[in-house]
């Protein structure tokens, strides 16, 4: 099995999970009023789905085909109209768009073609191979990490490098952005990571940041195995805290 056929099974099973104790829901409410989100990597399309129940229309960006396979599988057995049109995501309810938003192709060719209320960015993750951090080394670079940060830390170099270009995207379009997080604690001012939410919110030109947290369950032996502060855990679910940060 490919590395993306593993990690599109593995992720299937934990965002099923998510999807039926309403973690994606929580969410979503923090976003009711945005009508067209532009959702950077879809997975296996529960997320997806749960956004257009929730009463959004669609676009979803995603590298990994298997998974944009299994999503529009979902998607069709509840009867949800995919469109081909970038252009038209008016007459549709969802857009699937196979592209890397870390890519420069992305901001010059797809980008300026589409229109959107919100960027939405939820528990990042990717297939790993021998060359994943060697295929975003140079974008890693230019985003300001040093090779021996993303040496040591290289999961979450890669979540720091989309959640940047996320945040970049919704600026370009002059857009709100929400990020999806999952950790051990809450995140408030008293949180480290807090500064790091507040460094993107100047860095972008956003005036307020505004952060909820759910304590929610997360799978993880027998879905994807969950990772946090570089610690894995290997029983079969976790306790964690959801945040919803919301820069506008």
């Amino acid at each position: 099995m490919s590395e993306k056929n593993k990690y599109a099974e593995e992720w299937d099973v934990s965002a099923k999970f998510f999807y039926e104790q309403n973690v994606y829901d929580k969410l979503c409410t923090e976003i009711s009023k945005y009508h067209v989100v532009l959702e950077v990597g879809c997975g296996t399309g529960y997320s997806t789905l749960m956004l257009v129940e929730s009463g959004h229309k669609v676009i979803s960006i995603e590298k990994n085909e298997v998974c944009i396979a299994k999503t529009k599988k979902l998607l069709e057995k509840h009867s949800i109209v995919i469109g081909n049109d970038i252009t038209d995501i008016n007459n549709n309810q969802v857009i699937l768009l196979q592209c890397d938003i870390v890519k420069e192709m992305f901001f010059t060719e797809v980008l300026p073609k589409l229109n959107f209320d919100i960027v939405v960015c939820w528990n990042v993750g990717t297939d790993w191979t021998s060359n994943t951090i060697r295929n975003y080394f140079p974008e890693m670079l230019q985003y300001g990490l040093k090779p021996d940060q993303i040496m040591q830390n290289k999961e979450s170099s890669y979540s720091e490098l989309i959640i940047w270009n996320a945040a970049k995207c919704a600026n370009l379009k002059h857009v709100p952005v929400q990020l999806g997080e999952r950790g051990l604690f809450e995140l408030n001012e008293n949180a480290e990571i807090y500064a790091y939410y507040c460094g993107l919110k100047d860095e972008f030109g956003y005036e307020c940041i505004e952060i909820k947290n759910y304590k929610i369950e997360s799978l993880s032996s027998g879905g994807k195995t969950l990772g946090v502060n570089e610690e894995v855990f290997n029983q079969e679910k976790v306790q964690l805290i959801l945040s919803s940060i919301l820069l506008y």
